[in-house]
């Protein structure tokens, strides 16, 4: 009762302030004749001003006076410039219509919240409004932490692969482009430049750049085809470079052929044609009558589900603060994911378990939910 009577004394002093200004007295409408001398008297003045600061000549002066002199005369003689023009709509209905949308405006508000709203919901407290803000709070602070400890280790074990990738990652995750880079230019000695090393740097390289393939990103995907031609994320950038140069058919071409190059089930294909789909639309181009490239080579096996033999051993040689980082990324890289394809049932349920090691169990329910409605609309 106690909100309703406050936001009806609002309502009251605002129709007050309103209805006053209103129906106030209107001052006498100005002839334009009286305007217009007024304006050039200002203008006048204003090249008398310019002469005093040296920035007119004066015989530049004396042609903008006659000229401005001249206009005051045809004003001052003009009877169609004296009279003010009438208004379009007389002043007392003005006012009855203004008067009657100020009044209708809140009361036809009142009526739609009490039709469509929920004056008796209660507010949601502040404690629980700013638990999923703390919680994240303390996800980052942790990230942090553990990535600060896991550089620190690297320094005293500066021939470790893994560990190298497992920093990059891990900066990359918390947004640290420059560092990230610096970690895989490392990671780059120790491997003789790997394709897929190479690939990933090429990545940080451009999300560094805000999203732009620079040209020191393009010629790092560059040679990274030249060692491994079906490398997916080179190709697709090698394709954004060119649609961000003006070039949508040549893009649309990279993808198409990136299309043509992987496995079937490959998970970046959803946003692959999701992306060709938005540039050809964009373009005014079908996507249809593009064919992959000649002589690409078939598509590559997929690989076997789960973690390698060298995954493992490397797992096996972190510490525990390296093995809490590595699975939170790969968590969040998934989540990533399932924001793009949230009706795969199986992933959101890998995600709720993974949630649930890490001992994030509201999360890890948010999950299960997202994998039940992804199974009631997967049923016929």
């Amino acid at each position: 009762m106690t909100l309703w009577i406050a936001v009806g004394g609002l309502i009251a002093l605002t129709l007050a302030v309103m209805l006053m200004a209103l129906l106030r007295a209107r001052p006498p409408a100005v002839a334009r004749g009286d305007y217009d001398l007024a304006i050039y008297r200002s203008q006048l003045d204003e090249v008398e001003r310019d002469v005093e600061r040296g920035i007119l000549a004066p015989d530049l002066a004396e042609a903008a006076r006659l000229e401005i002199k001249r206009r005051m005369l045809a004003a001052a003689g003009g009877t169609d410039l004296q009279t003010a023009a009438p208004p379009a709509v007389a002043p007392a209905w003005c006012s009855a219509i203004l008067v009657l949308v100020v009044v209708l405006v809140p009361v036809a508000s009142i009526g739609l919240y009490l039709m469509l709203g929920s004056p008796t919901m209660p507010d949601q407290p502040l404690a629980s409004r700013s638990v999923a803000t703390q919680t994240a709070g303390r996800e980052q602070a942790e990230m942090e932490r553990l990535t600060a400890r896991l550089a620190q280790q690297m320094e005293n074990q500066p021939d470790r692969v893994d560990g190298w990738l497992l920093l990059g990652r891990s900066l990359r995750t918390l947004e640290n482009y420059d560092e990230a880079s610096r970690a895989f230019e490392r990671a780059l000695a120790l491997t003789g430049r790997a394709p897929d090393v190479l690939s990933e740097y090429g990545e940080i390289l451009v999300l560094a750049h805000g999203g732009r393939v620079a040209e020191s990103a393009k010629q790092i995907f560059e040679e990274t085809l030249r060692a491994a031609p079906a490398e997916p994320r080179s190709r697709y950038y090698l394709g954004l470079a060119k649609a961000q140069k003006g070039d949508p058919r040549a893009a649309l071409q990279d993808w198409v052929d990136l299309i043509a190059v992987s496995p079937p089930d490959a998970p970046w294909l959803t946003d692959i044609r999701r992306e060709i789909r938005g540039v050809a639309t964009a373009a005014g181009i079908d996507a249809g009558t593009l064919a992959p490239s000649a002589g690409l080579s078939a598509p590559p096996s997929a690989p076997p589900p789960g973690p390698s033999a060298e995954d493992a051993k490397a797992a096996a040689e972190m510490t525990a603060a390296e093995r809490e980082a590595m699975i939170r990324g790969m968590v969040e890289g998934l989540a990533e994911r399932l924001k793009d394809e949230p009706d795969d049932a199986d992933g959101w349920r890998r995600l709720a378990r993974a949630y649930e090691v890490l001992g994030e169990s509201e999360k890890a329910k948010g999950a299960l939910a997202q994998a039940e409605a992804a199974e009631k609309k997967a049923k016929p």
